[in-house]
């Protein structure tokens, strides 16, 4: 009798450790995992490419023509207030979708999560100076320092972060 309860013992983990194999064998590689939120991110950034040029349709022939503005000029001036709603828009919605993805990362336990947050906060906070300027809230000249020191916040805090959470 106990030869026979031994046996079952044995046959009952001989499944278990089969079942464990074969969803190990389904599971993803940390690697792969890394790879497909990177396709993942750059499919989402096509996305909102392509939303913003829908909602705006004149949007390439105007930037064409700004640029070309600088033939004119000899100089690179101002962007027309065209270009700022779109400018604008782009920047929420990727800001939102890199902080999006951030989260996800961070659930996932994938790499690159600290660095999708952070460029989150840049395009949140890009749009909101945009938008600033757009009303005429911020000076021209005080644009640049301004987005320099954020840039300079958030490599010193995304450094903290990813040293703090090394140990």
């Amino acid at each position: 009798m106990l030869i026979g309860v031994e046996n079952h013992k044995l046959s009952l983990r001989t499944i278990d450790q089969a079942s464990e194999e074969h969803s190990m064998s389904k599971a993803v590689s940390r690697p792969e995992l890394e790879s497909r939120f990177g396709a993942v991110s750059f499919g989402a950034f096509l996305i909102i490419v392509a939303v913003t040029w829908m909602y705006h349709p004149r949007l390439p022939s105007e930037i064409l023509a700004y640029f070309r503005s600088f033939e004119t000029f000899g100089h690179p001036v101002a962007p027309p207030p065209i270009l700022f709603k779109p400018a604008i828009f782009f920047a929420y919605v990727l800001g939102i979708w890199l902080l999006v993805l951030a989260a996800i990362r961070a659930v996932a336990h994938v790499r690159g999560a600290s660095s999708d947050a952070t460029g989150g906060v840049f395009f949140v906070f890009c749009g909101y100076l945009l938008g600033l300027y757009a009303q005429g809230r911020i000076a021209t000249g005080t644009i640049i320092p301004v987005l320099i020191i954020l840039v300079g916040i958030l490599i010193t805090v995304s450094s903290l972060v990813k040293a703090a959470l090394q140990r």
